[in-house]
């Protein structure tokens, strides 16, 4: 269906539009599920969906709202389907109204969304000069902006002129937008990009003395109730988040714990690898630009089918090797350490790299002696602060942490710390950076 298709259907549905009133369940899917149906988020919150089925879409008109599978499927195509697969949405670009891609979505399959009622504005991206459109959260332009911010400014900043890592999103787009190879259209506001505070990305800091002889590694627990209880918010922010700390590019690896959105692929050139046990799930991030994986990761599950965990070989252009973990660790009394001990005994290595929400409060030399004898002689690890959780007043000293048996001169840089978007047992995220 072309754009002018798209057009005449939404204007001759308008005239005899009639929007059902219908109960649902925010939050209830991850925006990148194409089978919310499946999605973990459901398994987390025990609840289904009192949306309307497919045939309440025969006969009527109904633009899609959040919590119902059309709308998920509307925020997967502009995200998602349309970088992958263009063809699939003639005449359509990101900056299409969602009613556009609703339209589109419909004449594909029926069954998964009705037909819109109402038509949104739209701003074609690179279209003429009075078109414009605000970068959002989950499109390329979006993680340009953020990279630009972040990292461009400071590594080139005649790239950026007149610009500093405090300039307004809208302007850094406004120079991305100039570039010939661009991903960006034309910025409306000359201000913010109007999305909520609340939905802002953080990066707070760099590594004091970071250069491409450090290794970095965060360990972060933004909790499945940020995803579940608060998608829109706390969701959107820590994907957001995450997005921008990845795009400023300082960072080797990254362990994410319960980061409960179906499909995500952090952005390049950084490669996820990740396990579930159960309902519980990591992510292993490493920078491709940087290391190159030694074999096969080792998942494991910490605690029966829960408290999931990655052991992984690398090595870099400069010949070092490490043995990198990522571990989701079950409270004290519960599992045991015997898969990841084996894991890492299995790689034979002997420089290790761990990251983990390890739920413990005692000393890194104590843990890592526990998981291997011959590590019991030398650690580094990032200081042991209140990380957990947001739900009790972050009492819990030492939870989240980076630590290794080589290099030296941990520094720590605590992050998400004061953000206002936390929800429930939201933990702080923690970079240690070594030499």
């Amino acid at each position: 269906m072309g754009k002018d298709s798209v057009f005449a259907l939404l204007i001759s549905r308008r005239a005899h539009c009639q929007l059902n009133a219908e109960t649902f369940i925010e939050d209830e899917c991850s925006l990148n599920s194409r089978d919310c149906s499946l999605s973990v988020l459901q398994q987390r919150a025990r609840q289904t969906s009192s949306g309307s089925g497919s045939s309440d879409f025969l006969g009527s008109c109904q633009n899609a709202r959040h919590g119902e599978l059309c709308y998920n499927e509307v925020q997967w195509a502009r995200t998602h389907g349309i970088h992958d697969h263009p063809g699939w949405y003639p005449g359509l670009t990101v900056a299409s109204s969602d009613a556009e891609f609703q339209a589109q979505v419909h004449s594909k399959n029926p069954k998964k969304c009705p037909e819109p009622c109402l038509e949104t504005q739209s701003h074609p991206a690179h279209a003429a000069s009075e078109h414009c459109h605000d970068a959002r959260h989950g499109e390329l332009c979006y993680n340009e902006i953020q990279w630009a911010r972040t990292h461009g400014v400071h590594e080139h900043p005649s790239w950026y002129p007149g610009l500093t890592a405090g300039s307004s999103d809208a302007e850094f787009q406004e120079i991305v937008h100039s570039k010939p190879s661009s991903k960006c259209p034309k910025p409306c506001a000359k201000g913010s990009l109007g999305i909520a505070p609340t939905a802002a990305p953080v990066l707070e800091s760099f590594p004091q003395g970071y250069d491409e002889k450090t290794i970095s590694g965060l360990q972060w627990n933004p909790h499945w109730e940020c995803f579940v209880k608060a998608a829109n918010s706390c969701g959107a922010a820590a994907r957001a988040s995450l997005n921008a700390i990845l795009s400023a590019g300082f960072l080797d690896f990254a362990h994410i714990v319960m980061f409960e959105i179906e499909g995500y692929q952090p952005p390049e050139p950084y490669v996820m690898v990740k396990q579930v046990c159960g309902i519980d799930r990591v992510m292993l991030i490493y920078n491709s630009a940087h290391w190159t994986p030694s074999g096969s990761p080792h998942p494991i599950c910490l605690q029966g089918n829960d408290r999931a965990g990655i052991v992984h070989a690398f090595h870099n252009k400069h010949g070092l090797k490490i043995t990198v973990a990522g571990a989701h660790f079950p409270h004290p009394g519960y599992g045991n350490h015997t898969p990841i001990k084996e894991a890492i005994a299995s790689l034979d290595g002997s420089k290790l790299l761990l990251l983990g929400d390890t739920n413990r409060e005692y000393a890194s030399g104590k843990l890592l002696c526990e998981l291997n004898s011959n590590f019991c002689k030398y650690v580094i690890s990032t200081e042991l602060f209140d990380s957990c959780c947001n739900s009790d007043g972050f009492r819990h000293r030492g939870f989240d942490r980076v630590l290794a048996n080589f290099g030296h001169n941990m520094q720590t840089e605590p992050h998400f710390q004061n953000v206002d978007w936390k929800v429930g047992e939201f933990h702080k995220g923690v970079v240690g950076t070594f030499t």
